[in-house]
């Protein structure tokens, strides 16, 4: 039963090497939202700087642009939900009031949010999400290949820390995800879709079947595996801001 397993599950690592599915068709730079661009431009990273434990923080979202490619607003929602649980444990070296959607950067907007927050300083948070679909192959050449496409899709969230008197940035931190969705058609056996972290088919590691395997399954949906992996690091990357006691 063990020997009968072995060679199973070596058989499909082993098949798994025939499928062609091409190296990732990413070309551009990572993406920093055009409205954080000249904000971030003048602030540290965040693992340069040190600031005071003392300081609160409110965290205005930024909903992107129309005409921009964006989250599902479920994913949206739970992002912010996340931010807003992750600081109201105790413990962690600096506070957040409040997370609101803002559509504006504008320093007046923003003070008077800040105001309403009772926080002095502002964390502004840009989700930017690039999607493409590719059409792909798989088989063993000599049985022939079979057609099906994947959808890569990547999300940064780049965050600008502001003092709200000032205007003046203060630090900016990123986290980005990618993940991947596809749609196998296995001839009689119909289309089998599957999703996967990053933009490359793991030979045998995680890969998150959704639920119906054999119903539609929305490209869009891919993007919120990539948007849960890119706020995480975020979050690290925050959570490991170096603060000190004014004197």
């Amino acid at each position: 039963m063990v020997m009968s397993g072995q060679k199973t599950r070596l058989g499909c690592i082993a098949f798994s090497i025939f499928f062609l599915g091409g190296c990732s068709n990413w070309s551009t730079p990572q993406p920093v939202s055009p409205i954080l661009q000249p904000l971030v431009s003048q602030a540290a990273s965040a693992k340069e700087v040190i600031i005071p434990d003392s300081l609160i923080f409110g965290v205005a979202w930024l909903t992107p642009a129309d005409d921009t490619m964006t989250l599902p607003e479920r994913a949206t929602e739970k992002l912010i939900h996340q931010i807003r649980e992750h600081y109201s444990h105790p413990g962690l070296s600096w506070k957040v009031a409040r997370v609101d959607p803002v559509t504006s950067v504008d320093l007046s907007t923003l003070q008077r949010l800040g105001q309403d927050q009772g926080a002095t300083h502002m964390l502004i948070v840009a989700p930017t999400v690039q999607e493409i679909t590719v059409s792909e192959k798989f088989g063993v050449p000599k049985s022939g290949f079979w057609l099906g496409s994947r959808t890569e899709s990547q999300v940064f969230l780049e965050a600008v820390a502001i003092e709200l008197k000032t205007g003046l940035p203060i630090f900016e931190a990123q986290g980005n995800g990618q993940a991947s969705l596809e749609a196998l058609e296995y001839g009689s056996f119909g289309q089998f879709p599957r999703i996967f972290r990053g933009v490359y088919a793991p030979g045998d590691g995680p890969i998150y079947f959704p639920e119906g395997g054999r119903e539609d399954f929305l490209p869009h949906e891919v993007r919120v595996v990539a948007s849960n992996d890119a706020l995480a690091r975020l979050l690290y990357k925050m959570d490991r801001l170096k603060t000190s006691t004014p004197s």
